[in-house]
């Protein structure tokens, strides 16, 4: 860099000379070599600072967060525009094997999540680019991965928030007084996830019930083999402390701790609370990923010239994108309460 600097300034020097001896057209090659030793100055900047900010996103990219989804959301790979879950509600279970195969019939529930394509975008202006004023635009983009790894917890927790105006596979809403489902013995019986009551010991107690009896059709329980999860807002954070954290309660050993996870967000409008059971492939709720975030470029110069979006804006954008989606599933894997009486 130092050397192209000096090199512009030996050229500048000798044409400011040319031209004050009267050597107009020496001054004139001096000028537009002048002209274009700016222009491979900005394009070199411009490359510089490019590489220089794709090694920040893939060192953030690669650090770990402390997001929730993840363990409340199965993950699901996406192939097309959307994902049909019409086979989610009777996911086979094992038996033993008598004579032939029994095959499972799908209930022919239809359901798809869309995909949906998100972005996230600033502008680089091209005087910065110039005058190497570049200092605050690596704090940009390590704010940029922060928040692309957080935003499917936004999806999350809105879904979470709201469980009981939220549709799922079989067509009602994930939360609810009247789920047609499967008790022990695989007959079909109605099973109530919606409650109204502020979180305590009882409540809760009802929670983990319904998690752990609702069956498939084979009488097998659906919740097993994962993780319990209790979520709350801060304003229930004391409250869920208390049943699932605390050694002693009243003078009395605390036979309920440990046996959720408790999850306290700002994300969860008290005094709503949910219980989730997580860290199981098909989860209640789904993260799908069609396309994964990337960074891309819009403005580089071509051979000489500069793009047409710095021709007429003087800036060079840098943007993300990224198709993704988390939707609600299996109401079986959920317990929610607006926790309003």
């Amino acid at each position: 860099m130092k050397n192209k600097l000096w090199l512009l300034i030996v050229i500048g020097i000798g044409a400011a000379i040319a031209l004050g001896t009267g050597h107009a057209g020496l001054a004139s090659m001096l000028g537009m070599g002048l002209c274009f030793g700016t222009v491979l100055n900005y394009d070199a900047a411009l490359k510089a600072a490019e590489t220089n900010f794709r090694a920040i996103w893939a060192e953030a990219d690669g650090q770990s967060y402390p997001v929730n989804y993840p363990q409340l959301a199965g993950s699901m790979g996406s192939t097309g525009r959307a994902n049909d879950y019409s086979w989610v509600g009777d996911i086979p279970h094992v038996k033993e094997w008598l004579t032939e195969r029994e095959i499972e019939q799908l209930t022919a529930h239809h359901f798809e999540i869309y995909n949906k394509l998100w972005e996230d975008t600033f502008g680089l202006r091209r005087t910065d680019i110039e005058d190497d004023q570049l200092g605050h635009y690596p704090a940009i983009i390590r704010q940029m991965v922060l928040d692309t790894k957080f935003h499917p917890e936004l999806l999350t927790f809105a879904i979470l928030d709201a469980l009981d105006s939220t549709l799922c596979f079989d067509g009602g809403y994930m939360a609810a007084d009247a789920h047609v489902g499967f008790d022990k013995n695989g007959a079909a019986t109605t099973w109530d996830n919606l409650d109204t009551h502020a979180l305590t010991t009882t409540y809760y107690d009802a929670a983990r019930k319904f998690l752990n009896k609702v069956c498939k059709k084979n009488g097998t329980p659906w919740n097993m083999g994962g993780q319990l999860y209790l979520i709350v807002a801060e304003e229930e954070r004391a409250t869920a402390e208390a049943i699932v954290l605390a050694n002693v309660v009243s003078g009395t050993t605390n036979t309920r701790q440990g046996t959720s996870k408790l999850i306290v967000s700002p994300l969860m409008t008290s005094p709503h609370w949910a219980m989730v059971y997580g860290n199981v492939p098909i989860g209640g709720l789904v993260y799908q990923e069609r396309v994964p975030t990337t960074l891309e470029m819009l403005g580089a110069p071509n051979a000489q010239q500069i793009s047409e979006r710095t021709f007429m804006k003087d800036d060079v954008i840098f943007g993300t994108r990224a198709r993704y989606n988390v939707g609600a599933l299996l109401w079986q894997r959920v317990f929610y309460s607006t926790g309003a009486s």
